[in-house]
């Protein structure tokens, strides 16, 4: 997000980032005021879409680009979808299936104007640099590992980039996750290969699966609000043989089903490594003082609850900085010379990263949510 302030043509796509992601703002005004133009597509006109000289609206449910029937069958046997890759083949078969699509047929599908859709291709193909800024409704479906496919427009708007040549000029600055270690993810420590279940697919997973889900932990999430198919999963949730523990800072919906309530600590009252969200900025977030109450961060319940168990693996006695320490200690390039006690006397510090750089074309990160994982 640091060169948006550079682009020419700004398009917001299914996003309202004045209200959802106001650091990003300033850029964008400043952008405007040197002449940019902005585009706003959304089914339905928000704040951001006020600002903005051009409006898309298209009908609900079809911000979406399908990547094939093939993607679609491969998810379907395997349980998630592949990985897009940067490769010729790929781009033909997404050439192929986008010609399915001409622009009467999708101006129909999405309830817009053939000459809307013409208009602002061409407008997209002929000016740089320009940017596509997506947003999501809800991470449930994507806040999973496999998960981005599920979100069909980020990957698209890719091979848009790609095929306009703009990769040289666009400001697609990914979202540079802390690389997750062996050593974190430890699958030593969950033998006999247990079950894991999709959070897209909880409400099935709550009220079908065999054998039956008899205990779910949720935390850094609300699924009762934002996972798929809600129905099934406010019925599973009212089973009176689940067993539900919910930590949380608030009353959440899903809080309404908790046999058990743990009260969690804010983001000002525990410490943690954090990334300014679509930027190349990293910082440490000291506690702000004692946790209200009884509350607690996630990585204190999980130590508390192994030393109840009677786990004596080493990890379960980490703190909250060895944690932070261990993530920064990589090879990574982007990531070598920050440290914790860099960050604490500093507060912040850019990755190694040129201001503009070229990413490598498909390239993706896992996403980590706030998830709602069923190990049995």
């Amino acid at each position: 997000m640091e060169n948006f302030h550079r682009a020419r043509l700004i398009v917001l796509w299914g996003t309202n980032t004045l209200s959802s992601n106001i650091h990003l703002w300033p850029q964008i005004k400043e952008a405007v005021a040197n002449g940019a133009k902005l585009i706003g597509i959304d089914p339905y006109r928000n704040h951001s879409i006020d600002q903005c000289h051009q409006f898309i609206q298209v009908r609900p449910g079809t911000t979406r680009a399908g990547s094939g029937d093939d993607e679609r069958d491969h998810q379907r046997r395997t349980g998630r979808p592949r990985l897009h890759r940067a490769s010729h083949a790929r781009f033909d078969k997404l050439r192929e299936r986008v010609a399915e699509f001409p622009p009467s047929r999708a101006a129909d599908i999405c309830g817009v104007t053939k000459d809307e859709i013409v208009s602002f291709a061409r407008e997209y193909a002929a000016t740089r640099p320009a940017v596509i800024r997506v947003q999501l409704r809800s991470a449930a479906p994507r806040g999973r590992r496999h998960g981005g496919p599920d979100d069909r427009l980020p990957p698209c708007s890719h091979w848009l980039v790609a095929r306009c040549r703009r990769w040289r000029v666009a400001f697609k600055q990914g979202m540079f996750r802390v690389r997750m270690k062996e050593c974190f993810q430890r699958p030593d420590l969950t033998p006999g290969n247990p079950r894991t279940i999709n959070m897209s697919r909880l409400g099935e997973a709550l009220t079908e699966a065999r054998p039956p889900v008899r205990a779910i932990y949720v935390f850094n999430s609300n699924p009762a609000a934002v996972a798929p198919d809600q129905s099934k999963v406010l019925g599973g949730f009212r089973r009176e043989d689940l067993f539900t523990v919910v930590h949380e800072q608030f009353q959440t919906d899903t809080a309404d089903y908790a046999d058990i309530l743990l009260p969690a600590t804010t983001q000002l009252e525990h410490r943690d490594l954090v990334e300014a969200l679509r930027s190349l900025l990293s910082g440490v977030q000291r506690a702000g003082g004692g946790a209200v109450g009884e509350a607690k961060p996630n990585w204190e319940v999980f130590r508390l609850l192994a030393e109840r168990m009677g786990f004596e693996d080493d990890c379960f006695r980490d703190t909250d900085e060895d944690i932070i320490r261990q993530a920064l200690a990589t090879d990574y390039e982007p990531l070598k010379g920050i440290t914790l006690e860099r960050l604490k006397r500093d507060g912040w510090a850019r990755l190694n990263l040129a201001e503009t750089f070229a990413p490598v074309c498909g390239w993706r990160v896992p996403y980590s949510f706030g998830q709602v994982r069923v190990l049995l």
